[in-house]
């Protein structure tokens, strides 16, 4: 049986403006829905992405004078180009396998329907499910095979599958020089919400107990975003491409960002 490795790649924004970053993100989602079978943003997130794409080609240069006998053209009413957010390394790895994705990701590769997918979900549905054996060894294999020693700033799900992947590709440490990057843990990459048991996370007290070496202040103390409908994969899209413009406005540099296949 094969189970696909966690989804990792890299993703460059270079020198991108606040609008431009826009676009970096989309194409991300991008990459991503064609890797694995992730849902596109809304049709207005992706007019905006395209719009934005085209501020991601540098203005001509005027020189001051050409010749003698060229006229100059005068750019001093036109809007001054957006000022430049720093260039960007974000490498997006997915969670390794959780108890409740070995029969429901073996059927999926398989060709089964979305609803048999979401039935073998919920037979083996686990709260906030925790890495399988297989998990561990995905997100250890994931850590050998990727260039991390350079990662300024983790960011992560906060649900304990994608926590622990984190700690297992980027490992916290006590020396200086790791203690010097932050580790997040934000709601935007949480698993499409609702009602599968596996995507409601755990109180923050209890997550801070576990995971010590990370930040949740961004969350509340209660998931009060779960129900017991399932999200739309419109809204999961928006609010993983909100994140994702987060991550391209921090300073950091080089990012690695765990989430899930669809978030």
């Amino acid at each position: 049986m094969m189970i696909r490795p966690p989804l990792a790649f890299i993703q460059m924004a270079l020198s991108a403006s606040p609008s431009a970053a826009a676009a970096a993100a989309q194409r991300i989602h991008h990459h991503a829905s064609n890797l694995r079978t992730a849902s596109l943003p809304s049709s207005a997130l992706r007019q905006q992405a395209e719009e934005a794409m085209k501020a991601t080609t540098p203005p001509k240069r005027h020189a001051s004078i050409i010749s003698e006998n060229t006229t100059v053209e005068n750019d001093t009413n036109k809007p001054m180009p957006e000022p430049l957010l720093p260039p960007k390394r974000v490498l997006i790895v997915r969670h390794g396998q959780a108890q409740h994705n070995p029969r429901a990701e073996a059927a999926r590769e398989a060709g089964c329907a979305f609803d048999e997918f979401l039935r073998l979900m919920e037979l083996d549905d686990a709260h906030d499910a925790e890495l399988t054996d297989l998990g561990e060894n995905q997100a250890q294999t994931a850590r050998e095979r990727y260039a991390l020693s350079d990662v300024e700033l983790v960011v992560s799900s906060p649900l304990s599958r994608a926590l622990r992947t984190a700690d297992l590709v980027h490992p916290p440490s006590e020396s200086s020089e790791s203690a010097k990057r932050r580790r997040i843990a934000i709601e935007h990459f949480r698993e499409i919400n609702g009602k599968l048991l596996n995507a409601q996370r755990r109180p923050r007290s209890d997550l801070v107990q576990k995971f010590p070496h990370w930040c949740f202040q961004a969350i509340p103390e209660l998931d009060e975003s779960w129900t017991e409908e399932l999200e739309s994969r419109e809204d999961c899209s928006e609010r993983g491409y909100r994140g994702l413009l987060w991550v391209l406005q921090q300073p950091e540099q080089n990012v690695l960002l765990v989430g899930h296949v669809v978030f």
